[in-house]
């Protein structure tokens, strides 16, 4: 998704500058496939996805460096340590939390090659959204849709949140016409390592996508980025992901529904619907790329 689909946002509002392609990398069998995948990149400005840099290994690193106009390294949904090297020039974080992390590991690097900096690339809404549309409801309704792994509902929970089941990412898009029937997006997390959430950041994508669809959004306000976008007092964040404060959340959602607090409410999420808009990812994308002209 961010990949692909970024390259095409890229294509559709700044392919008058640029030219933009995928293009994805087999690990290195030996010098002469090093040295072809170095060939093809040459004179580009590249960035690389999550672990790729690890395929190139500290020797091909440098001969990017050495060969294209600029290397960035986007480290969506990956830890630092195993996407970081000292031979990129932009180190993109797809979230302002990702970001913060991604400043701290460049402050404490002792091996930087030339001036070194992190950009904020925010992650993109599901551009398929566009062209669906919230139903007017006359009730609550919640729903998440996602990944089983990154749900955690309990039991007693479970009767008020709808599921949106699909057979992978690929398919993702068949029950987004079934995802306009809710105006409630349920996200909480199960509770993440300690260590995994000091080194990693995911992007607030579910709040990004109930955005675009203009649903509301509940989840714990520990979520990266969350407070950022919604503000402290959104009403829907919840304090923690205890089986009562889930509960009391669902039941307060139900309270406000068609209420100016609900209102309120939606007008944050319109507002993180702006800040996530194609035009205003695609400013932070210039800036970036402008880095090499």
């Amino acid at each position: 998704m961010r990949c692909d689909q970024l390259s095409q946002i890229c294509a559709r509002h700044l392919g008058n500058a640029y030219d933009f392609s995928v293009q994805s990398q087999s690990p290195m069998r030996d010098g002469d496939m090093l040295r072809q995948s170095v060939q093809d990149l040459q004179g580009a400005i590249v960035i690389l996805l999550k672990g790729v840099a690890k395929l190139f290994g500290s020797e091909g690193m440098e001969m990017l460096h050495e060969k294209t106009r600029g290397i960035c390294i986007d480290y969506v949904d990956a830890t630092v340590a195993e996407s970081f090297s000292p031979f990129a020039a932009v180190h993109i974080g797809a979230s302002h939390a990702g970001c913060a992390i991604l400043e701290d590991h460049l402050g404490k690097s002792s091996r930087v090659v030339g001036q070194s900096e992190v950009a904020l690339l925010t992650h993109h809404a599901d551009p398929r959204l566009d062209r669906y549309e919230m139903q007017k409801l006359h009730s609550l309704r919640t729903v998440y849709m996602g990944h089983p792994q990154n749900l955690f509902l309990p039991e007693a929970a479970a009767r008020h949140v709808s599921l949106l089941n699909y057979f992978d990412d690929s398919s993702i898009g068949d029950v987004f016409s079934a995802l306009c029937c809710f105006n409630m997006h349920y996200c909480v997390r199960p509770r993440q390592q300690s260590a995994l959430a000091r080194n990693m950041a995911k992007p607030f994508t579910k709040g990004f996508n109930a955005a675009a669809l203009g649903a509301n959004v509940m989840t714990t306000r520990d979520t990266a980025d969350a407070e950022y976008y919604l503000g402290p007092d959104y009403p829907f964040l919840l304090d923690d992901a205890e089986e009562s404060t889930i509960l009391a959340g669902l039941e307060k959602a139900r309270e406000l529904y068609d209420t100016p607090a609900w209102q309120e409410a939606s007008e944050r999420m319109a507002h993180v619907r702006e800040l996530t808009s194609e035009a205003h990812i695609m400013g932070e994308m210039k800036a970036i790329l402008s880095r090499f002209a």
